[in-house]
């Protein structure tokens, strides 16, 4: 089992790895998009026309990849004073509890976000923008980043459940 568990917990601190690096290179692009548009709108009183459009989608895919490496270092935000009053016993069942309903529901929007993907891939949805971009491919970060955050939340409660219910037999 712990072989299990150890070979879950390196895949799934790759995928946030990764995650994580698409969220720094978001991040890094929308910094140089903002910066040749400011750039290029002092000096040569030009613009590029995409940045907030391009900015507002890199802002997104940063945040959706930044999911799972969050929730893998503890940083998301949780109740933890609750359970520290409760007996082992109501805690165990209390997180067994939540958790899947979390899981349930993100199961839920990551599904609905694949739908999300594949209706404006088929109906060739653009933006009303001027760049008129293809939105398939910025929507592609929404249920991506889910992915890999679903799966860290489940290996997170696989081994927390592991743990739990391993000292209470």
């Amino acid at each position: 089992m712990k072989r299990v568990l150890l070979a879950i917990d390196r895949i799934v601190d790759r995928l946030a790895g990764v995650g994580l690096w698409v969220s720094i290179g978001a991040l890094l692009g929308m910094t140089a998009l903002v910066t040749v548009e400011v750039t290029a709108r002092k000096i040569f009183r030009w613009s590029t026309g995409v940045m907030d459009e391009y900015s507002a989608y890199m802002l997104a895919g940063m945040v959706f990849f930044s999911f799972a490496i969050v929730a893998i270092r503890e940083k998301h935000v949780r109740v933890r004073f609750i359970l520290e009053r409760l007996p082992g016993s109501v805690t165990r069942w209390f997180y067994l509890a939540t958790e899947s309903v979390t899981i349930a529901y993100l199961g839920l929007v990551t599904w609905h976000a694949f739908n999300l993907v594949r209706a404006s891939y088929v109906s060739k949805a653009v933006a009303e923008t001027p760049a008129e971009t293809l939105l398939y491919l910025p929507h592609l970060s929404f249920p991506l980043g889910m992915t890999i955050f679903i799966m860290a939340v489940i290996a997170i409660f696989i081994k927390e459940i592991t743990r739990a219910f391993s000292k209470s037999s």
